[in-house]
């Protein structure tokens, strides 16, 4: 269902150009920003749109809402934000939205965030509920971690998604067409991944600029911290710390590959029964031969593994490899719910997922549906702001918005 306006919840401030890129682009919906950033808040401002700016000094919603309503946000998960801040947050972008919702005199909104899986997604769902009586349709978004495509779905990413929930059903049927083009689009990714390949997200998470510092000074004072101290750490010129561990040069001709996740990652904590190292512990049980492990780039610290690669040194080797000539080496890929266990699929490989995942629903017609007709084709990580979105991909996006 199309809407008049679109609300904008961003707590992601990688996810502003984006946004901001999309109003420019869309010419059948007015834009509203609400922003926790200082940063978000002077891009959007500056781009023309209303915005507003959640603080310590924004009001609260006069609506009751359990307690059930924002407990289960990744911000209290993760150790972020204490409960109290959370409610408190989550009453202030609540008052916002209810605000604009009373003001606006038009039949259909449209409420978009990024992920999902925190406070702002906690209170998008929310007033959905609340407001029966009016058209209010959501959104939420997220990188695919496939070149140049992003994810959008009505209830949520990753396993709060409708392909999740529905064990991708919606996806079973595909066309020759779709075939076809999935055959071009998988021999041009399989050249630029066996090749010298840095994922754009791993490239975003090192940079660090002068809005970084701003954002933290007025998280830590006026306003909000929705980032944890990781990701700051992450940003820092500080060396990993693989504490004397040495890779292995010469891997066996069989194995099974296990991608390690960061061990603070939102889909680990989130979306599964295990951390890596019990997902290692259980693998080595399971599967007798050869196990390589490749630690993720971003993990700073991997000695909470050490005792179990001591203690299996004849069959487990650990190395920085490239991971997609690992995975085309592999004879079969473990994961918990890494985006690497998709990226075997497309490889055409076996793949376990020991986590929550909508890929361990994927078989060959699924996968490329999911591929070359779910996704939308937006560059996320170009931030032109004058570079404009395609109409038929926004149309797209608002078909996925319901």
């Amino acid at each position: 269902m199309e809407g008049n306006i679109s609300i904008v919840i961003i707590d992601y401030s990688f996810s502003t150009s984006f946004f901001i890129r999309l109003a420019n682009s869309d010419r059948k919906r007015k834009y509203i920003f609400i922003v926790t950033s200082i940063s978000s808040f002077y891009k959007v401002k500056a781009s023309g749109y209303e915005v507003y700016l959640i603080s310590r000094f924004s009001r609260k919603s006069d609506i009751c809402f359990p307690k059930e309503s924002y407990i289960n946000a990744k911000e209290i998960k993760l150790r972020i934000m204490n409960e109290c801040d959370v409610y408190n947050i989550f009453s202030k972008i609540l008052n916002l939205i209810s605000k604009i919702l009373s003001s606006q005199y038009h039949e259909n909104f449209n409420l978009l965030v990024w992920s999902g899986a925190g406070v702002s997604g906690e209170v998008v769902r929310f007033v959905k509920g609340y407001y029966e009586n009016l058209n209010i349709s959501t959104g939420f978004f997220e990188i695919s971690n496939l070149p140049g495509k992003i994810f959008v779905d009505c209830l949520g990413t990753n396993a709060q998604s409708s392909i999740y929930l529905s064990k991708c059903k919606q996806l079973k049927y595909i066309d020759d067409e779709i075939n076809n083009d999935y055959l071009n689009w998988l021999d041009i990714c399989k050249k630029s991944k066996l090749g010298v390949y840095t994922p754009p997200q791993a490239n975003l998470g090192k940079k660090l600029n002068i809005f970084h510092f701003f954002d933290f000074l007025f998280s830590i004072s006026l306003g909000y911290r929705l980032f944890s101290f990781d990701s700051v750490l992450k940003k820092l010129p500080i060396k990993n710390k693989k504490n004397g561990i040495t890779f292995d040069e010469k891997l066996p001709q069989e194995y099974v590959f296990f991608p390690m996740q960061v061990s603070s990652d939102a889909q680990l904590i989130l979306n599964s029964d295990l951390d890596n190292r019990t997902a290692l512990n259980l693998i080595l049980k399971e599967f007798k031969g050869n196990v390589v492990i490749k630690p993720h780039p971003a993990e700073r610290n991997v000695k909470y593994i050490f005792d179990i690669i001591d203690s299996n040194k004849d069959r487990v080797f650990f190395t920085n490899g490239n991971t997609y000539e690992l995975i085309v080496k592999s004879s079969k890929i473990l994961t918990i719910n890494s985006t690497v266990g998709l990226e075997g699929l497309i490889f055409g490989k076996d793949v376990k997922f020991y986590g929550h995942s909508f890929y361990s629903y994927f078989d060959d017609n699924i996968m490329k549906n999911y591929i070359m007709n779910l996704l939308i084709d937006i560059d996320f990580f170009n931030t032109n702001l004058a570079l404009c979105i395609n109409e038929k991909e926004i149309d797209k996006i608002y078909s996925l918005v319901r």
